[in-house]
């Protein structure tokens, strides 16, 4: 049970991490989009 508990928050952490990187990214290409 517990290493299903540290299985998931290991996943959750990774998708938050992803989902941060396409936000700055996101962030990056609109201020770039609007440079221009």
């Amino acid at each position: 049970m517990t290493g299903n508990s540290e299985l998931n928050t290991e996943k959750t952490s990774e998708l938050a991490e992803k989902s941060l990187t396409n936000f700055v990214n996101y962030k990056a290409n609109r201020s770039y989009d609007t440079r221009f």
